[in-house]
């Protein structure tokens, strides 16, 4: 909400302050939004990475500080390759893809794929493949 200063503010400093207190009481990880829960609120949609620049800026304040808990970056991350992105530059820790996983249920094997990790089927589709068709 920077275009409204006359609007209430809470800014990446205040998430900052915020996880330090929470890693000083044994919070292990602190997932980073933009939140999107005012209309007025003017988001970036050319930028991607834009949530993900705040929880990096969160993460660097934490490591500079010596802290050990978790970052986590949400927002537009639609593919493998952004999310491995995000990981490898360092910029967060973990990755959450709630709408990905809304639009694939099957998003794990889809970026194991996509990514050439070899995983498993689960056990449960394993024994469903070798079942003669028309019983469970």
């Amino acid at each position: 909400m920077e275009h409204s200063p006359s609007t209430p503010q809470w800014t990446i400093d205040d998430s900052v302050n915020l996880a330090l207190r929470l890693s000083d009481m044994g919070v292990d990880i602190i997932d980073v939004s933009a939140a999107a829960n005012n209309p007025l609120q003017q988001i970036p949609m050319d930028d991607a990475f834009y949530q993900v620049k705040l929880a990096h800026a969160v993460r660097k304040a934490l490591k500079r500080e010596g802290k050990n808990m978790l970052v986590a970056a949400v927002g537009k991350i639609e593919s493998a390759a952004m999310a491995e992105g995000v990981l490898s530059e360092g910029k967060a820790d973990v990755v959450l893809v709630a709408k990905q996983f809304l639009r694939n249920p099957n998003l794990v094997r889809t970026w194991a794929e996509e990514l050439g990790v070899e995983m498993e089927w689960p056990r449960q589709y394993v024994r469903l493949a070798n079942k003669p068709m028309g019983t469970l």
